[in-house]
């Protein structure tokens, strides 16, 4: 599971950072009460439906989501780009969300 969650980190900010040439990506990670929460917010960036690399990139995403059991959360809008996923944790790392 760690693999998934580190290749849907990895996928955002390649789409963001090369294709869309986001000038600002913020990613907050945090753990609270049993859950891994991942969010990445590109301020004044769009991902542009013609763009095959980022639609590639999204759709893999939310694949590798389902995978973890559980979804991304991806809102493309005028004021930015905001990825959000959360993934239940437990005694032997991260678990599928029930």
């Amino acid at each position: 599971f760690r693999h998934e969650f580190i290749i849907i980190y990895k996928s955002a900010i390649s789409c963001l950072a090369e294709y869309e040439q986001a000038k600002e990506i913020n990613v907050d990670l945090d753990c609270a009460k049993g859950f891994l929460l991942l969010k990445i917010e590109a301020p004044g960036t769009r991902i542009h439906s013609d763009n095959p690399h980022c639609a590639r990139a999204l759709a893999d995403i939310k694949s590798r989501a389902r995978t973890l059991g559980t979804m991304a959360d991806i809102k493309n809008e005028g004021d930015g780009v905001t990825i959000s996923l959360k993934v239940r944790t437990g005694q032997n790392g991260i678990q599928k969300v029930q």
